[in-house]
């Protein structure tokens, strides 16, 4: 009889199921790998949405480097053209336009600056400026007088060409002369650097090299300044 009892005790248990306890053990265990879970898809959609941000702002801080680059390369060497000047704030440089079926072929005149970043407030951008492709001599002048105007003041008639690149706190220039980088009005230009004009008119000639030194801002995991060195091919460079 007790053996009988026995049995049929466990078999009225084993219908009965899961204890509360071993029902709220259970609930315990789900809801901490839950949280794990959790925590593990917020930390890979956090780091994704990182990776993609820096991804951006590194694309951005390449395609400035690039332009500035193609600008320099393409810099035109032609009488009754300026090909470069630099007034402390702007740089403004006469390069062959875009050779494209699609396009007019010419020379543009490009401007560099460095201004206020209007959806950061206290921050700086580089901004570019071209003007359209010009075939004349007199079309040049116009252009080139232009991209003096956006420099000094930047009118809204001439919004059209301009472009926002990298947000930076430094735009600074050095030309490569005596076989050293020394600043754009120094001793060479002492004529010239007193009313603040820095340029190769005199001779029409590109400078032997040009350095860019920029402190780029909302770059992750990037500080200090981006020095970018360019070096006229045209000519034979001592290190």
């Amino acid at each position: 009889m007790r053996h009988g009892t026995s049995l049929h005790q466990s078999e009225r248990r084993q219908q009965a199921g899961f204890t509360l306890i071993e029902v709220l053990v259970a609930l315990f265990v789900m809801s901490i790998m839950a949280i794990l879970s959790w925590r593990g898809i917020d930390s890979m959609a956090r780091n994704q949405t990182q990776l993609s941000e820096r991804a951006g702002q590194l694309h951005l801080l390449n395609a400035t480097l690039g332009q500035w680059q193609h600008d320099l390369d393409a810099m035109v060497h032609t009488d009754g053209v300026e090909s470069w000047l630099w007034d402390g704030k702007t740089l403004r440089l006469s390069r062959l336009g875009v050779q494209a079926p699609s396009l007019p072929s010419g020379i543009v005149v490009v401007a560099w600056t460095l201004r206020d970043n209007p959806s950061a407030p206290g921050e700086s951008q580089l901004e570019r400026w071209q003007s359209p492709p010009v075939t004349t001599l007199d079309g040049w002048a116009k252009a080139w007088k232009m991209a003096e105007v956006w420099g000094q003041i930047n009118p809204p008639e001439l919004e059209n060409g301009a472009h926002r690149l990298q947000p930076t706190s430094k735009f600074q220039i050095y030309i490569f002369r005596d076989k050293s980088w020394t600043n754009p009005f120094s001793s060479d230009d002492a004529a010239a650097s007193q009313v603040g004009i820095v340029s190769t008119t005199k001779k029409n000639r590109r400078p032997a090299g040009i350095r860019l030194v920029i402190a780029p801002t909302q770059v992750s995991g990037l500080v200090g300044d981006v020095t970018l060195d360019w070096a006229n091919a045209s000519l034979r460079m001592s290190p």
